[in-house]
């Protein structure tokens, strides 16, 4: 079995490896590859991906700080993990394979069809250990442990696909910023990033905000729209579309010509260029507004919140080791996993 401090210098090497990501021929193909793949996809939404991964879950004093929090790694009975894999985002599922690894079990991968860079990830990992530490994933497999994203349909499929399997299955999330008014125009600049990197498709996007009661949304109009160049074809026709049905349907928003502001409630369903605001006279709304949602909150950005999952401005798609995905701390998960086997 392959030591903990392996399994670091192994990702230490792949992200030494992703420094040059994008400036050599192979990485550059799958770049295209993958912008072919999907076209929610950019070169340059790749490589912020890539490097959010490179910079804070492959750097050696990151990683070795964060394992010091699981002194009995790596497990002593490893398990097969399936790790079925969204494509809404570049590498999306990627740290559900590192946390498996890391783990000592073996992840083997299903990505989406809309998403290469997991294949490219694990051929790079195969290569850089000579040996096949992630496998992928077959229809004759029956793993000990499925990770997947997907509704309520879809884990049922999961769970009769492998019935046998324990499973972790992740709902779909928003993220929230909490505004004071005393936010800096850096700050706010920063949450354009939070809403518009990766065209605001993932459950870390924020696309809701808590705002005090007579907040002014001009400066914050302003402020977001500097990020909107991180947003591609398909949001901007997103935008076009909503503002005509809202104006059509007589709903009330805020135009910042790239998306809109409606207050929560007024639209039903979710849209990629609706941001939805919701207004606070007191620190006690504001428990009561995450106690009621803090099942549907994927992170929180803010300057002061005791939300556990809160984040700093221009921080949501850059998540740490730490940040586990609806708060389930998969080390742990893969721990109890382990110690129950059979």
């Amino acid at each position: 079995m392959k030591s903990c401090n392996y399994r670091v210098e192994l990702l230490v090497a792949l992200g030494d490896r992703l420094t040059e990501f994008g400036h050599e021929p192979q990485s550059q193909a799958i770049i295209e590859q993958a912008c072919i793949a999907n076209e929610w996809f950019t070169p340059d939404s790749i490589l912020r991906a890539v490097e959010a991964i490179r910079s804070q879950m492959l750097d050696r004093e990151k990683l070795n700080a964060w394992l010091a929090d699981y002194p009995t790694l790596p497990l002593q009975q490893p398990l097969n993990v399936a790790i079925i894999m969204a494509g809404n985002l570049p590498l999306v599922g990627f740290a559900d394979m590192l946390y498996t690894l890391a783990s000592g079990c073996k992840p083997l991968i299903k990505p989406s069809s809309k998403d290469p860079l997991p294949l490219y990830i694990a051929t790079l990992i195969n290569s850089l250990s000579n040996s096949d530490l992630v496998g992928i994933l077959s229809d004759s497999d029956t793993p000990d442990v499925v990770i997947a994203t997907g509704s309520d349909s879809s884990a049922d499929y999961f769970r009769s696909l492998y019935p046998k399997a324990v499973h972790l299955i992740r709902g779909s999330r928003y993220s929230v910023a909490l505004l004071s008014g005393k936010e800096s125009a850096e700050e706010l600049r920063l949450l354009g990033e939070d809403c518009f990197e990766h065209n605001g498709m993932g459950c870390r996007s924020v696309s809701r905000l808590l705002v005090p009661k007579g907040y002014d949304f001009a400066p914050l109009v302003e402020a977001l729209r500097q990020s909107l160049d991180l947003c591609g074809a398909g949001h901007k026709a997103n935008y076009r579309q909503t503002r005509a049905l809202l104006t059509m349907r007589g709903v009330p928003y805020i135009d910042g010509r790239g998306f809109v502001l409606v207050a929560e409630g007024l639209v039903s369903e979710e849209r990629l260029s609706v941001i939805t605001f919701s207004e606070y006279d007191s620190d006690d709304d504001v428990q009561k507004y995450f106690s009621q949602r803090a099942e549907k909150i994927q992170c929180v950005v803010a300057q002061n919140n005791p939300f556990e999952r809160t984040v700093p401005f221009g921080q949501t798609q850059h998540p740490t080791l730490s940040d586990y995905a609806d708060g389930v701390d998969v080390i742990d998960f893969l721990s109890h996993c382990s110690t129950h086997r059979g």
